[in-house]
């Protein structure tokens, strides 16, 4: 579940470094155009990474890292259609943006329909011992 976890925290992580690129290169602060669909990508890569960590075996993660990339979804569906236009004044920040937040979406929506791996098999390896 770890390597599961992780690739999920990777791809949320994308469009947060995207937004940053971009807003670094139009000159504006991150946190001047927060709103619930950064907020919600945060908590997505923020859960994703705990999940990570912690290696848990559940899939509440991925359910949460779903409802929370929810907004940001839905607002990289509406830009999809201007991407030319809109590739032209930001640059190659923003696919990653847009592309980003709707891997996050369809990723923790893929691993919640997924079953978890079988844990790992203790190794064949003989009993230790104890001589005096």
């Amino acid at each position: 579940m770890k390597r599961r976890w992780t690739i999920l925290f990777f791809i949320a992580l994308s469009p947060l470094i995207g937004l940053s690129w971009m807003a670094s290169k139009v000159g504006f602060s991150l946190f001047d155009t927060f709103n619930i669909g950064l907020f919600g990508l945060m908590v997505s890569a923020a859960v994703a990474g705990f999940a990570a960590v912690r290696s848990v075996p559940r899939k509440w993660p991925a359910i949460v890292a779903l409802v929370a990339s929810l907004p940001m979804f839905r607002d990289s569906l509406r830009v999809i259609d201007m991407l030319g236009a809109v590739l032209k004044y930001f640059g190659p920040s923003f696919p990653i943006v847009v592309f980003g937040s709707l891997a996050t979406t369809v990723t923790a929506l893929v691993m919640c329909f997924l079953k978890p791996p079988a844990p790992p098999k203790d190794p064949a390896v003989a009993p230790a011992r104890v001589v005096d």
